[in-house]
């Protein structure tokens, strides 16, 4: 099975290629003695000359969603029974290499059998070209190829956005995926099809010019309810139906106009409740507050629940379990995972702090969803790590 890693990365460095994985890369060591290397091959690497701005899994279905800088979105579906397959021939071959005593360099064992090179070109359509590594063979080359070929195919792809596209997420079940770009159009679709079934330009829901010329930068969906909450450059919150599009609250100035950098669920504490991030605080919030200010010294009666200045930036956030909902990690820009604990202290403050990597931001972190106690942290300088959060240390 794929791992469930949504990579809800926005904050790109510049690179010769810009790559997702279906499967984790064997990364570098880090500094811990009890951290290993993982071994495991990706079972499939997408390789594009355009920036990724977000990629996102189907909560059902074996389907890759990818939104890019030009403002294209690809929709993928896998196969797992092919991909696994090919991964079971390759190990096979380095297997009957190490036999032969056949030098395999760390490259060739650390990578996938197979890339997809997609060219997404604003002044050309998108051309799509298979390349596969040499293996040790021609008869098994060419197995490979016929077996592996049937792996992933295109459902659709198609610009989506004037511009990047800065957001993108499905709903609950998975039937329609939802998109907002740097034109500030919020569009939903179909998902197997790429079909546009209703669109918005959020610049018309606003009566203020600096509003109009907001960017935004995050969506999160209710999972039970017809809500959809996108995120903005100044701070704000707003909630639209995400049936029809319309806009029914805005919760403002949550991060006292600082950008949302995260946004998700709280529902141990209410459907209607959720967590947002950005610049050096976190924050609750009930999405049906009115006029909601943050709570302060100032303002001791305000809705909005901010923590204490945490003096590093808060990129990303997670529950551990968000079903049980009482441990809360936080990836920081300093290259540190923060641990909160909402049964303790109501979120004022960060409990505890586990080193990552020095010098690097946490962009990424998401449960392992395995029942134990662990994420994996995706880090600026390319590697995955998991951490068990119970024991607060890196495993690998």
């Amino acid at each position: 099975m794929i791992t469930n890693l949504q990579r809800n990365v926005d904050r790109l460095k510049t690179l010769e290629n810009y790559k997702i994985s279906a499967r984790f890369q064997p990364w570098r060591r880090v500094k811990q003695s009890d951290v290993v290397d993982s071994t495991n091959f990706p079972f499939r690497t997408n390789i594009f000359k355009t920036p990724i701005f977000q990629s996102i899994l189907h909560p059902e279905l074996p389907i890759i969603i990818t939104g890019f800088g030009t403002g294209h979105i690809v929709c993928h579906r896998y196969n797992p029974a092919e991909l696994q397959l090919g991964l079971n021939r390759r190990r096979k071959l380095d297997a009957a290499a190490l036999d032969n005593d056949q030098r395999v360099s760390p490259k060739k064992k650390g990578t996938c059998l197979w890339k997809d090179n997609v060219d997404l070109s604003l002044e050309t359509k998108i051309r799509h070209k298979v390349v596969y590594f040499s293996v040790e063979t021609e008869d098994e080359e060419q197995q490979m190829e016929q077996s592996e070929a049937l792996g992933v195919e295109t459902l659709w792809k198609t610009r989506r956005h004037k511009g990047s596209v800065r957001a993108i997420c499905f709903d609950a079940k998975g039937s329609c995926i939802f998109s907002i770009g740097t034109d500030n159009i919020f569009k939903k679709a179909d998902t197997m099809t790429g079909k546009v079934i209703k669109k918005v330009n959020l610049s018309s829901l606003f009566e203020s010019e600096k509003k109009k010329n907001d960017k935004f930068t995050k969506l999160c969906i209710s999972q039970t309810h017809p809500f959809i909450l996108i995120g903005d450059e100044s701070g704000d919150v707003h909630v639209l139906n995400s049936n029809n599009l319309t806009l029914t609250n805005t919760v403002h100035s949550i991060h006292f106009g600082d950008s949302i950098n995260d946004i998700f669920h709280f529902d141990k504490k209410s459907v209607y409740k959720f967590i947002s991030l950005g610049q050096t605080t976190l924050a609750y919030f009930d999405v049906r507050d009115k006029d909601a200010k943050p709570n302060t010294a100032e303002n001791q009666d305000g809705k909005i629940m901010v923590s204490d200045d945490q003096e590093d930036e808060v990129l990303c956030g997670c529950f551990v379990d968000p079903e049980e909902a009482d441990t809360l990690l936080c990836g920081m820009g300093e290259g540190i995972v923060t641990v909160w604990k909402p049964n303790k202290n109501d979120l004022v403050d960060q409990m505890s702090r586990i080193k990552i990597s020095k010098d690097e931001s946490i962009d990424c972190i998401v449960p392992t969803l395995q029942d134990d106690n662990c994420v994996w942290c995706g880090c600026s300088n390319g590697n995955i790590y998991k951490l068990n959060a119970k024991l607060g240390k890196l495993l690998k």
